[in-house]
């Protein structure tokens, strides 16, 4: 690149202004272009529909309606400037949450309102693909586009509201790529500016979009064969602002992180990841059996086989490299793409979800858009060598995408509700402690103690300190006023290293509130509420309310109104309305100098 030589080859671009790639570009048929992208938004939509009016699941209403910054006078600052203030959320990831602030200032708890915003969002991702691939002068854009926009692979991301995470930073990556572009053609530094705000907004709604930069590089090597001393500048720029967001986010996950469980070791975690490697690629190009929670592999690091998948993907990245001048960049600039997108999913960094199940789908979301476009530039590419054949190869074309269609609109009737999604989630792994426990918490709500019961003891069979199984086996044995066995189920959790604060509070409120006076131990209840109250994260007024219990307990009957009204305030933020109703009933108690005992705790579900 130094030498004053000039090849044939790279002479052109050298005589090039910086617009003449733009001016290059034939410009697309007004309407004809305008009509594909309106098929493609409204695609993305519709075959959404089951899902449309599906309730919240998992951690949705947590991060919503239980989410304090929801209703506070200045929630909205407080997501951008106040860390573990989010139930459940142990990332800095403001641009999500203010999505979702902005949601419910609008329309509310209405779920239908916040899925048919990530519809929205998906739809809009699509016609940006098709877009990009037309100013990248991809064949098949459309196709391409469709690829990505039916795949069901993606329904967990759509149809999971607070997946809204991967649609925000997939959309704000894909737009900071084309200010990327438009810097690249154009030669003005204002579109970096545009470029690094799209990059920082992305970072801040999910940290996928950490590799970002190296994408970009790719996108230059495959399109000019080469980086030159711009395009490296650009990309260092915006790698400047992308990786210092992140490197924040680390910093403040760390500093919130409470492990529930520890990680694998290393040379096991190392393994699994060429297993997850070939299993995400599996599902992209054959999506069949997709699903929450899946089985886990039987790996063994001391073992050559389990280490045969990582070390099948250098051989294919060699001869992806060595055949690039007869079968072109483009292979390996998507295989490049969707390994190094992947990558900080593949569980050598260790992520908590991992222990529940190898992988996910969502983690995948961004980085299948190279294959799949790939894939549609490939087949484009097919058509246009035949055109006489054309209409007879659109066939399999329209083929696999009515059949992408139709698995989506299946797939998306699984995110109606919890008991429909874990009991699909069973069917595809019936051995997971995950599946189970998440399906013990569905029987519970609905009332059905002895099914709830039946598979919440398989899981602490299996793991005493599972601690959503502890959680909610407890309850359904104190909703059938077995207080001891609950406080059993509970201590035998902690006993075996439990740190969760849910079963430390849940036991604290049983010991300082029980009539059975064979388990009632105030002290015990105020020291592991206080344990509660240390771990890093937002101040649940639950573990509030257990401190509040056993403070009176202990006759502290002025420190418990204090905290027992603090908690009401929480619990009112957070519309925790059975807490409140709770609270209502034991603050006049405190003021009164009585204690709260209650023989058994309203389960308020309805019973089948």
């Amino acid at each position: 690149m130094g030498s004053k030589r000039t090849s044939r080859k790279h002479a052109p671009r050298a005589e090039q202004k910086p617009d003449a790639r733009a001016a290059a570009r034939p410009a697309p048929r007004f309407w004809p272009d305008l009509a594909v992208q309106a098929g493609i938004f409204l695609l993305a939509i519709a075959i959404y529909y089951p899902a449309l009016h599906g309730a919240f699941l998992w951690d949705d209403e947590t991060s919503i309606g239980g989410n304090p910054l929801m209703r506070q006078q200045g929630g909205f600052w407080s997501i951008w400037t106040s860390f573990g203030a989010i139930p459940l959320e142990g990332h800095f990831w403001p641009m999500t949450y203010t999505a979702l602030w902005l949601g419910f200032q609008l329309w509310g708890e209405n779920a239908a309102s916040y899925h048919m915003l990530n519809f929205v969002l998906y739809g809009a991702i699509g016609v940006q693909i098709y877009r990009l691939m037309r100013r990248l002068r991809l064949p098949g854009a459309w196709i391409g586009a469709l690829l990505f926009t039916l795949h069901p692979v993606h329904a967990e991301s759509v149809a999971w509201i607070i997946s809204i995470k991967d649609l925000l930073a997939t959309l704000f990556s894909l737009l900071t790529v084309e200010f990327f572009l438009n810097h690249m053609e154009r030669a003005g530094w204002k579109w970096i500016v545009w470029a690094g705000l799209c990059g920082a907004a992305a970072i801040l709604s999910k940290t996928t979009p950490a590799t970002l930069p190296i994408a970009l590089a790719i996108l230059v090597w495959y399109r000019d064969g080469r980086i030159d001393g711009r395009a490296w500048k650009a990309i260092a720029v915006l790698a400047c602002v992308i990786w210092a967001i992140t490197a924040f986010d680390i910093r403040v996950a760390q500093g919130l992180e409470a492990p529930m469980s520890s990680a694998p070791p290393f040379a096991l975690r190392l393994a699994q990841s060429g297993w997850a490697f070939w299993f995400y690629l599996s599902k992209l190009l054959f999506p069949v059996g997709l699903s929450p929670i899946y089985p886990f592999w039987n790996i063994h690091p001391a073992s050559i086989a389990a280490w045969l998948p990582l070390l099948a993907i250098l051989p294919l990245t060699f001869a992806l490299w060595i055949f690039r001048g007869r079968i072109g960049r483009g292979p390996l600039a998507c295989w490049l793409f969707y390994g190094i997108t992947l990558g900080p999913a593949l569980g050598i960094m260790h992520i908590e979800f991992l222990n529940s199940t190898p992988a996910a789908d969502r983690y995948q979301f961004m980085a299948s858009l190279g294959p799949l476009a790939g894939i549609g530039a490939l087949a484009a590419g097919v058509i246009q060598r035949h055109p006489r054949r054309k209409y007879v190869l659109y066939a399999p074309v329209a083929a696999v995408l009515i059949a992408l269609a139709s698995m989506t609109w299946h797939q998306s009737k699984f995110y109606r509700n919890m008991e429909a999604l874990f009991s699909h989630a069973l069917e595809i792994a019936p051995d997971s402690t995950a599946a189970k426990s998440n399906m013990g918490y569905v029987y519970l709500q609905k009332g059905k103690y002895s099914e709830a019961e039946g598979l919440l003891r398989e899981v602490l069979g299996a793991d005493p300190t599972n601690w959503p199984a502890a959680t909610h086996l407890g309850l359904v044995l104190l909703y059938q006023n077995k207080v001891r066995e609950a406080v059993g189920v509970y201590s035998n959790a902690v006993e075996h290293g439990c740190n969760n604060a849910d079963v430390m509070s849940n036991l604290a409120w049983t010991l300082a509130t029980t009539a059975d006076d064979a388990v009632y131990d105030p002290e015990r209840a105020l020291e592991l509420a206080n344990r509660c109250l240390a771990l890093p994260g937002a101040i649940d007024p639950r573990y509030l309310a257990s401190k509040a219990a056993a403070l009176a307990a202990l006759g502290r009957f002025d420190e418990a109104v204090q905290i027992a009204k603090q908690a009401l305030q929480l619990a009112r933020d957070s519309n925790a309305t059975k807490l409140i109703a709770t609270l209502n009933r034991v603050i006049p108690m405190f003021e009164k100098h009585q204690p709260c005992v209650i023989s058994a705790p309203d389960p308020g579900v309805k019973k089948n």
